[in-house]
C-alpha cells in the first residue's frame, strides 16, 4: 500500500512555484501575472537553471501564517524544516536527504551575503534567520542541489538565497499578539518615489513560551537606503539584532507518556541564551536588466551565549565571538538574448574564537574546550548560458535546448589557536582549496514543457575543531581538505490548460565523500554516504483565485562505510516529505480584498540511529491564515496545529532504548492589525 501510495504521488506531481501564476495584492487591487523566469530563458534567476528550484514572493509571505521564520517555507517542495524551540540558535533547514543541523548543510544567503557561521563550536555552518521578518523578504529562492557556480561552501544539500526588499509603495505599522504570552510590534516606513529610498523596520517580540523557561524577547532594527549612483542603484543597509531567551531543553519522552512528568517541564531553569548581532552591507546593481556589474561589500559582528542541559549533566556553555568582512563581485556579459557569461569572486576575513565550558548555574566549572580562529576565504567563479541553436537557421529553435556550465574554486586558509590543547602541535594553519565544476541541460521541445539534467560537486569547509579536536588523545591533522559532494540531478517542468496546471518531477542522485570522520584517535576525510531521492508535485489555478499544490519527496539516505553491519542508515532523516497548500484570493467590493491560506506538512518516519532500531515518528503540521483588508486597514487570525501530542520536529537517542524530545505546543493562535499610510 505504501508503495502504491508512493508511485501515486510520483506519478502525479511538480515542483517550482516559479512556474506558477502570482497573485499580487494591493491597498487597492488584486492582479495576476504570469510566470516571470522560464528555464529556457537566460538569465541570472535561479528559476532558469537546469534544477528543482522553487520561489517565494512577497505575497507568498504576506499570505501565510508566519509565526516562526521557518513558516516562509513550510510549503516549499521537499524541505524538512525543525524548530528545535531553544531560542536563536539557528533551526533546521534541510533537503535532499540532509537533516541539516541548525542550517548547516544547506547555504544560506542574504543580499549576496553567506550567513553560515563557520567554525561555531555548536555546528559548523550554523545559520540563525530569527531576525528575519515577513516585512522584510522580497522573495526567496530555492535551488536544490549543488548546481549553481554562483554559491560557494556549504551547498550540500542546496542553497537558500533571500532578497530583501529595497522599497515599497506605503509604510504600514503592525500589532499583533496570540497563545501563550506571544506579542509582536513591527513598524515599516518607505517610500517608493524620488531619488533616496528608504526601507526601515523596527520590531519589537515578546512570548512567555508553551513550556516552563521559554520565553523569548527580540529587539530588530533592520535600515537599507537605496539610491541612484553611476548608472546603477547602490543600497546601504545596517542593523542590529539583540535577543534572549530561555532553553527548556529535551526531556525523556517515556515519563511524559506515564504521566509522571509534565508535558511542559523544563530541564534547567537557568538554560537560555542570548545574541547579540550588527551588521552594514553595501550592495550594487545595475539600474535596468541584469547586464552589468553587481557586487556586495559587507562587515558584521556576532556573540551568541548558549547554557543548555542535556540528560542531567553538567551544564554547558557555547560561547561564540564572530567578526567578517566580505565582499562578493559578479559582471555579467550578455551580448546577446541567447548568451551570457557571468564571472566573479567573493571571499571573507572571519576573526573568531569557539569556545565550550562546563557550568553549574552559569557559573563556569571548567573549560571543555577554546579555540581562537583566523580565516581567510576566497574564490573565483563562472557560469555560461548558452542556446546553441540561436545560430542555426532563422533561430526558430533557439529555444530548444540551453546549455548552462559552471566552475568555482574556493581557497581556505584556517589559522587555530587551541587555548585548551597547549601542546603546539594543536595550533598551526590548514591551506585547502577545492575545484566544483557545475553543468546542465534544458531541452524545451514544447513551450510548456522543460527536460532538465545537470552534474555538479558542492562542498563543506572543515571547522577548528575536526581541524585541532578538545582532546589531547586525538591527534590533530591540518592537511583536512573540505567535504565533497558529487551530485545529478534528471526531471522536468510541464504546464498544461494553458498553464493553469503545473507538473514536476525530480530524480537525483548525490554522494558526500571525504565526510571527516576520526579514525584511530585522528581526524580523517573518509567517510561516505549516499542520498537517492525524487521531489514531485503538482499545482493547479482552480476557478477565479484559488490556487492548489501538493508536493511529495521521498530519499534514502545510508552510510557507504558503516561501523556495524546492518548500520548503515544516516540518523534523524525524514524518509519522506509531503506538503499541501491551498490559497484563495479575491477582489471584494471597493479597495476591499480578502485572502484564505491553509497549509499542511507531513514528516515520515526518521530513524534516531544508524540501524534503525529507534525511530522518530511522523510529524504533521497544519498552518491555516485568513487575511481581510479594506485599504488602509487589514487584519488577520491564524494559527497552528500539530495532531500528535508526544511528537516533536527532533529527536534524540539518548542511549539505553531512551528517546528525549521537545515537547512543543500543539496548538497556536495569533491575530493582528496592520495600517498602511504613506509618508
Amino acid at each position: 500500500m505504501k508503495r502504491w501510495m508512493s508511485c501515486m504521488a510520483a506519478v502525479s506531481v511538480l515542483v517550482s512555484t516559479a512556474v506558477r501564476a502570482e497573485y499580487v495584492v494591493t491597498g487597492n487591487d488584486i492582479t495576476i501575472t504570469a510566470p516571470r523566469v522560464q528555464k529556457s530563458d537566460v538569465t541570472l534567476q535561479p528559476e532558469a537553471l537546469p534544477a528543482n528550484v522553487s520561489v517565494v514572493t512577497a505575497e507568498d509571505v504576506k499570505a501565510k501564517q508566519v509565526d516562526h521564520y521557518l513558516d516562509m517555507l513550510r510549503d516549499v517542495p521537499g524541505l524538512a524544516l525543525s524548530t528545535y524551540a531553544q531560542g536563536a540558535i539557528g533551526d533546521g533547514i534541510g533537503m535532499r536527504g540532509f537533516f541539516s543541523d541548525h542550517g548547516s548543510q544547506v547555504a544560506v544567503y542574504v543580499d549576496g551575503v553567506p550567513l553560515n557561521w563557520a567554525n561555531s563550536s555548536h555546528a559548523n555552518g550554523l545559520v540563525d534567520l530569527s531576525w528575519l521578518a515577513p516585512e522584510m523578504v522580497d522573495r526567496i529562492d530555492v535551488i536544490k542541489g549543488p548546481v549553481s557556480a554562483l554559491y560557494g561552501g556549504f551547498a550540500l544539500g542546496g542553497v537558500v538565497n533571500i532578497i530583501t526588499k529595497k522599497s515599497g509603495e506605503e509604510s504600514q505599522v503592525n500589532a499583533g499578539g496570540g497563545s501563550y504570552g506571544t506579542y509582536r510590534g513591527a513598524a515599516v516606513l518607505t517610500r517608493d518615489d524620488g531619488k533616496i529610498k528608504p526601507f526601515l523596520v523596527e520590531e519589537g517580540f515578546h512570548q512567555d513560551g508553551y513550556r516552563q523557561n521559554s520565553n523569548w524577547s527580540r529587539l530588530n532594527s533592520f535600515n537599507k537606503v537605496s539610491l541612484p549612483v553611476g548608472g546603477g542603484t547602490l543600497s546601504l543597509r545596517g542593523g542590529f539584532v539583540k535577543q534572549d531567551w530561555g532553553a527548556p531543553g529535551y526531556i525523556p519522552l517515556a515519563p511524559v507518556i506515564q504521566g509522571t512528568l509534565p508535558r511542559d517541564a523544563d530541564v534547567n531553569s537557568s538554560d537560555g541564551g542570548s545574541i547579540r548581532d550588527a551588521n552594514f552591507v553595501m550592495n550594487f546593481d545595475p539600474k535596468t536588466g541584469e547586464a552589468g556589474f553587481h557586487g556586495a561589500l559587507y562587515t558584521s559582528r556576532e556573540t551568541q551565549d548558549r547554557f543548555s542541559t542535556f540528560d542531567a549533566g553538567p551544564q554547558k556553555w557555547g560561547l561564540n565571538k564572530h567578526t567578517s568582512f566580505g565582499w562578493r563581485g559578479l559582471y555579467n556579459y550578455a551580448p546577446a538574448p541567447s548568451l551570457a557569461l557571468a564571472v566573479g569572486t567573493d571571499g571573507q576575513y572571519a576573526d573568531g574564537r569557539a569556545a565550550s565550558f562546563a557550568t553549574s548555574g552559569r557559573s563556569v566549572l571548567f573549560t571543555k574546550g577554546d579555540w581562537g580562529f583566523h580565516q581567510w576565504t576566497s574564490s573565483l567563479f563562472g557560469q555560461l548560458q548558452a542556446k546553441p541553436l540561436a545560430w542555426v537557421g532563422d533561430g526558430r529553435l533557439a529555444d530548444l535546448v540551453k546549455l548552462v556550465g559552471g566552475i568555482r574554486e574556493d581557497i581556505f586558509d584556517i589559522t587555530v589557536d587551541n587555548r585548551f590543547v597547549t601542546a603546539s602541535n594543536f595550533s598551526g594553519t590548514d591551506h585547502t582549496s577545492i575545484v566544483s565544476p557545475k553543468a546542465g541541460i534544458v531541452v524545451s521541445p514544447l513551450k510548456s514543457l522543460d527536460v532538465f539534467a545537470n552534474r555538479g560537486i558542492g562542498f563543506r569547509q572543515p571547522s577548528v575543531e575536526e581541524i585541532s579536536p578538545n582532546d589531547p588523545t586525538v591527534s590533530p591533522n591540518f592537511k583536512l581538505d573540505p567535504s565533497k559532494i558529487r551530485s545529478w540531478d534528471a526531471g522536468f517542468n510541464e504546464r498544461l490548460a494553458g498553464g493553469r496546471v503545473r507538473l514536476n518531477f525530480d530524480y537525483y542522485q548525490s554522494r558526500l565523500d571525504r565526510e571527516i570522520v576520526v579514525v584511530n584517535d585522528q581526524p580523517l576525510n573518509v567517510d561516505n554516504t549516499e542520498r537517492n531521492g525524487y521531489e514531485a508535485s503538482v499545482g493547479a489555478d482552480i476557478g477565479e483565485g484559488v490556487t492548489v499544490q501538493t508536493s511529495y519527496a521521498g530519499v534514502r539516505a545510508r552510510d557507504l562505510t558503516p561501523d556495524v553491519n546492518g548500520g548503515d542508515l544516516v540518523p534523524q532523516v525524514s524518509k519522506s516529505v509531503w506538503t499541501n497548500t491551498v490559497r484563495w484570493t479575491r477582489k471584494l467590493s471597493g479597495p476591499s480584498f480578502l485572502i484564505v491560506n491553509a497549509s499542511s506538512q507531513l514528516y515520515g518516519r526518521a530513524p534516531l540511529n544508524a540501524t534503525g532500531s529507534m525511530t522518530q515518528p511522523s510529524i504533521a503540521r497544519w498552518l491555516g491564515r485568513v487575511t481581510y483588508g479594506h485599504h488602509p486597514w487589514e487584519a488577520f487570525v491564524g494559527g497552528m496545529f500539530v495532531p500528535q501530542k508526544y511528537a516533536s520536529d527532533l529527536e534524540l537517542d539518548g542511549g539505553g532504548g531512551r528517546t528525549f524530545f521537545d515537547p512543543a505546543a500543539q496548538w497556536t493562535v495569533t491575530a493582528g492589525l496592520r495600517y498602511s499610510f504613506k509618508i
